[in-house]
């Protein structure tokens, strides 16, 4: 009864994992979905809806209305203080006011942000012109034409579009004059100021750059799109021939990646649009008259803190991939979403192929139920192309739910000329660089291209690499500087095109680090990135969402899978991390978390992780003020050193889902804190300022092979002043060049000098199993000593080696700095991992091989203390069980935990200090994490149960240390807004905690 139209369209929807039900649904469709819910049932629940909802609307939109009436003279009551907030001599609170001042958008405070042009700090002086361009303020003009024509390159980036966006036409023939800049950026955004203030007169420059440039040059190409958009808002009936030419020769328009079908979807596409599209779509602008007023105005609902804020400052929790679904409206899971406690959707790859203003209805429907909406950012993951961007953008002007874009999977490679490499050298080395670096005549910089995707890098035999050597370090750190540039811009100038406008990326555990300290760097720069796994919960999400918070009270947006998730218990536990660590939650695949099922790959979906995802996040809904986004209050840090691992490697190598061991050593470190119920955070030596390190009273730097000279003078000045700071074997061993050193670079503070490496040459001494990345065979015996070319060999803890071990005692004495540590106790370690043999110069001895060769030392340097442990990688001194992707026990060996656990609070007891929060009456499952908001005078202790097989977590009890001066006036639990008994204790105030079932959390307010 089907018509041959209908047979052949079911026909061509096909696929052969789900051929069956199509067909079947094809045939009887109609009578099952009959028989679930009669029509005249169906049709009568969709009419009292209806009804429903037309009565309610008008209340919620006058509520909505209200609150942010409420908000708006707040705001305006506190603009005062914000001014003169904006002279105090701490460079945060500047920024920050400025930041504000810009927000709230009031026109008369615009002479406050003109001073901030000139401010010493160059954040604060970005803010300036952001606020500036956002209220299009006119008399901002005659100085932001100054910046965009000065010598301060990020300044006159922002400062020509801000010129653009105010919409005044004396901002023209300035825009114009950049509009052929050598600096790509800068003409890329005059070019489309010029078509934001409707320039008539640049008519003619604009066709000329939208029609000759080079095609096939990337940066003229963004120019030349740049260009084309110009016109279409420009609306000149005179520029319409050469657009249609150029559309009709560019033969450009993309095509999906699966299916190989045009794209249909402006809005929601990783790929260009092309020259053609453009050109057509500038085409139908002008004739219909192109952009209806000079400018680009920001919607008065962008001033309220959760849109300005919404990603930066406010708990999440997004279901992304929603289009797995394959329903005819996917809107209809939003009421789900919102009532789950979850807060946005995050539309992945988006929909291509979709009908484009069908989706922007979804956006709308988000946006009413006050959902925020992210998208797929447009362009390469290296940077947002701005046509691309600048097309959604101004869909959505006035659709409060769009909030940004996305893109993911490895870092992105990048690529420069010699001479560009050429000038960096020299702008960090001076202009004797090949001098300092020891470059021989082979090591040619000029007259070649570098990138990351050709030159492979390593020591590794037959290597054909072009960049090891002493030009391998400085090659990846000029790449990483370069991406950041690009990302930077690319967030800058989204934000400046719509307020809270966010930049967000991805990487994948298979390619965690590609570029020296960028997990970290990256989120100075860009609005959100964070760790992509397939794996929904263990340590190592931890580990890896604390890495890309680099210490920071920042979101990391953790894209994890419930793919293959063990057990429901761990579901649970998975959803609960992101309470506490990251901030962000991101589920990739919505429908393994859903209720219903899809069609898409189940995998082992279950029903009722479903209330799981209720359940923890209408939690976080409750307690949401306290969760969005606090500072870290921990006063101990893992800092991550990994230049000396990333030199070794090929610029590309991939870890699979075996983490290489520099990973592996750094997770290990962290979780054996974190089963001592130490809080800490995890920094980066690329980020590290006198300021930050000062919030620390102990380090731990393991593995940090490679320190450069401007690194280990921060970490020393840090120890002298007062710090503790605790490494391991080789650490500052390398020059930058991957060379041993003669001797340690921080030999001073670690009162011991090097002596030579401490390998296993006798295989029947070695069964300890390795896995070499890239190497087919995926059980070998490691290879003992320093040999570069293995050094991140995934070292296999499934099963505890025998011949290998070997013990190191702490010596009679040393209990005075290792607090808790027996004289004679005995810790293994896995000798084939080889530790440094060290001369003893200043330092004292605290444990010793058998041999009697040093394992653990501590060096009193100026008023901090330094040990060094002399086993390369003590971490790794642990069996792994409970495998998803990676595994979420940790079994230590004897007194590995303990010994690390000694050092910390010997530190802290040296210091007079201790740790913020102490827990005891719990296992070492339990990991403990303060979170503070100096603003409001709390500490927020989050407590969670790693193990899956636990019911409750019971007899938990606390001793709070609260800042200097300060008092604890109350101490409760938000969720239930439930008093804790507290009192005096020693050093402290204790309380004993509630029995809790996987995560718990208690406020302590300070006076």
């Amino acid at each position: 009864g089907r018509t041959d139209a209908e047979k052949k369209a079911m026909k061509s929807g096909m696929n052969g994992g789900m051929a069956s039900k199509t067909v079947a649904m094809f045939l009887h469709g109609a009578a099952i979905s009959e028989e679930l819910l009669p029509e005249a049932r169906k049709n009568e629940l969709i009419a009292r809806a209806d009804k429903a909802i037309a009565a309610f609307r008008g209340a919620v939109k006058a509520a909505k209305a209200a609150k942010l009436a409420a908000e708006r003279r707040r705001d305006l009551s506190g603009i005062p203080g914000l001014v003169a907030q904006c002279a105090s001599t701490n460079a945060a609170a500047r920024r920050d006011a400025v930041l504000e001042l810009g927000r709230i958008g009031e026109p008369g405070t615009a002479s406050a942000l003109i001073r901030a042009l000139g401010d010493a700090d160059e954040a604060v002086r970005v803010n300036a012109v952001l606020g500036l361009g956002w209220m299009q303020s006119r008399e901002a003009v005659p100085e932001l034409v100054k910046l965009a024509e000065s010598a301060d390159l990020p300044l006159r980036r922002r400062a020509a579009q801000a010129l653009g966006q105010i919409g005044d036409a004396r901002a023209i023939k300035p825009l114009m004059a950049l509009a052929r800049h050598p600096d790509a950026w800068t003409a890329e955004n005059a070019v489309m100021g010029l078509g934001w203030l409707k320039a008539k007169q640049a008519v003619p420059a604009l066709i000329d750059i939208a029609a000759k440039s080079d095609p096939k040059d990337a940066a003229p190409r963004a120019l030349r799109l740049a260009a084309i958009r110009a016109l279409g808002h420009i609306g000149e009936a005179s520029s319409v021939p050469a657009l249609e030419k150029l559309a009709a020769e560019a033969k450009d328009a993309p095509k999906a990646e699966r299916g190989n079908k045009p794209i249909t979807n402006i809005y929601s596409s990783s790929k260009s649009m092309g020259l053609q599209v453009h050109a057509q779509l500038a085409v139908a602008e002008i004739k219909a008259g192109g952009r209806r007023a000079p400018g680009i105005r920001q919607a008065g609902f962008l001033a309220g803190r959760d849109k300005f804020y919404g990603l930066t400052r406010r708990f999440n929790a997004l279901a992304g991939r929603t289009s797995t679904f394959r329903l005819e409206d996917t809107s209809v899971l939003w009421p789900y979403v919102w009532e789950s406690g979850m807060t946005g959707i995050h539309d992945s790859w988006g929909r291509p192929l979709g009908d484009p203003e069908a989706h922007a209805k979804m956006v709308e429907a988000a946006g009413e139920l006050g959902l925020l909406w992210i998208d797929v950012l447009p362009g390469p993951g290296s940077g947002v192309e701005k046509a691309g961007a600048e097309i959604v953008i101004l869909r959505y002007e006035d659709e409060p739910a769009f909030h940004g874009f996305w893109s993911e999977e490895t870092w992105p490679e990048m690529g420069f000329s010699g001479a560009e490499f050429d000038a960096w050298l020299k702008s960090r080395h001076g202009a004797d660089y090949r001098k300092k670096l020891g470059l021989k005549d082979h090591d040619t910089v000029l007259g070649r291209d570098w990138n990351t995707w050709s030159d492979k890098g390593g020591f590794n035999p037959g290597s054909t690499n072009q960049c090891a050597g002493p030009l391998k370090s400085a090659f990846l750190q000029c790449a990483g500087e370069k991406l950041a540039d690009s990302w930077r811009e690319s967030q800058e100038w989204m934000r400046g095109l719509r307020k809270g406008c966010a930049f967000t990326y991805s990487i994948s555990e298979i390619q965690l680090r590609k570029y020296p300290g960028m997990a970290g760097k990256a989120g100075s720069v860009i609005d959100a990135n964070g760790p992509e796994t397939y794996q929904c919960f263990g340590r190592y999400n931890g580990y890896l969402m604390e890495m890309f918070m680099d210490g920071e009270a920042r979101p990391a947006m953790a894209e994890f899978y419930n793919w293959y998730t063990p057990s429901e218990e761990h579901a649970v536990r998975g959803f609960a991390q992101h309470l506490m660590h990251g901030g962000c939650f991101y589920s990739f695949a919505f429908h393994q978390v859903f209720e219903h099922g899809s069609t898409y790959d189940m995998w082992n979906w279950d029903a009722a992780r479903w209330g799981n995802v209720k359940k923890v996040f209408q939690k976080a809904r409750k307690i949401r003020d306290y969760i969005a986004i606090p500072a870290s209050a921990a006063n101990v840090g893992l800092l991550c050193a990994d230049l000396g691992s990333l030199a070794f490697d090929p610029v590309n190598r991939y870890g699979a889902s075996l983490p290489l061991r520099w990973d592996q050593h750094q997770c290990a470190l962290w979780t054996a804190l974190s089963q001592s119920q130490i809080p800490a955070d995890i920094i980066w030596a690329e980020t590290m300022t006198p300021e930050k390190l000062a919030r620390y009273r102990v380090l731990v730097l393991m593995d940090g092979k490679m320190i450069l000279d401007g690194q280990a003078a921060l970490i020393r000045d840090w120890v002298r002043n007062g710090g503790t700071l605790i490494c391991g074997g080789t650490t500052s061993l390398f020059d930058p060049s991957g060379e041993p050193r003669n001797d340690y670079l921080l030999a001073d503070l670690f009162g011991v000098s090097y002596a030579g490496d401490a390998a296993v040459s006798d295989p029947d001494r070695n069964d300890t199993f390795c896995w070499k990345p890239g190497a087919g065979e995926t059980v070998s015996k490691v290879v003992s000593g320093l040999v570069p070319g293995r050094f991140n060999d995934h070292i296999h803890r499934e099963v505890k080696p025998v011949k290998s071990l070997g013990l190191y005692k702490v010596a009679d004495g040393a209990s005075a700095v290792l607090p808790g540590i027996a004289p004679g106790a005995a810790c293994e370690y896995d000798m084939p991992l080889g530790y440094d043999r060290v001369k003893l110069s200043s330092a004292k001895l605290l444990a010793a091989f058998a041999n009697g060769d040093p394992a653990l030392t501590v060096n009193k340097a100026g008023s901090g203390l330094c040990f060094f442990w002399t086993p390369a990688y003590p971490g790794l001194c642990h069996v792994a069980s409970q495998w998803e992707m990676q595994s979420n026990k940790y079994d230590f060996w004897p007194n590995v935990r303990e010994l690390l656990a000694a050092m910390v609070r010997g530190g802290l007891a040296h210091q007079g200090a201790a740790l913020p929060a102490e827990v005891a009456g719990v296992s070492k499952e339990v990991e403990v994490t303060v979170r503070q908001q100096p603003e409001h005078g709390r500490w927020m202790v989050h407590l969670l149960d790693y193990d899956p097989k636990s019911d409750s977590v019971k007899g938990a009890e606390i001793i709070v240390h609260p800042p200097e001066g300060k008092a604890i006036k109350r101490m409760f639990y938000p969720d239930t807004d439930t008093e804790v008994a507290f009192a005096a204790a020693a050093g402290g105030t204790a309380a004993r905690l509630r029995d809790f079932e996987v995560h718990d959390m208690v406020v302590i307010e300070f006076e």
